[in-house]
């Protein structure tokens, strides 16, 4: 709220909770609830895979304080990617990161946004290799425009 003052803090908080920008302790959570909802009504994700993809998102947007969705950018995403590297496979990685582009691109689709405002963080597929019939991922970075 940027205020030591009681009285303001208290006059400020009706209009911060009724604005989710103003608000980034929920952030975009409203839209994840959206989208996986609309996710399982379409038959894309069953229930079960709901809650491990949904978790993914909902860990995307504890890592980075549920930022307003505006303020995401490309650089968001590859440093979210980048961390996730560094504790987890690549392989898991890079389905982090398409479940991520899934959002996004739905975001970019859904009539609440603006002109596909999201269409520039949009990751890549996952670079695969196959290597004596197994397949192995190679780190691939998001691009940039």
């Amino acid at each position: 709220m940027e205020t030591s003052d009681y009285a303001e803090a208290v006059a400020k908080a009706p209009e911060i909770l009724n604005q989710p920008l103003l608000n980034p302790t929920e952030g975009f959570k409203p839209e994840l609830d959206d989208f996986a909802d609309e996710q399982v009504k379409a038959g894309k994700w069953t229930k079960k895979s709901r809650k491990s993809k949904y978790s993914v998102l909902l860990m995307f947007g504890e890592d980075i304080d549920w930022a307003p969705l505006p303020a995401i950018t490309t650089a968001t995403c590859q440093k979210w990617y980048d961390l996730q590297t560094k504790r987890i496979a690549i392989v898991t990685a890079n389905s982090y990161v398409m479940n991520l582009k899934s959002f996004l691109n739905w975001l970019g689709d859904t009539e609440t946004t603006t002109a596909n405002h999201y269409a520039h963080l949009m990751p890549t597929d996952p670079d695969i290799e196959k290597l004596n019939g197994g397949g192995t991922a190679k780190k691939t970075a998001i691009p940039k425009k």
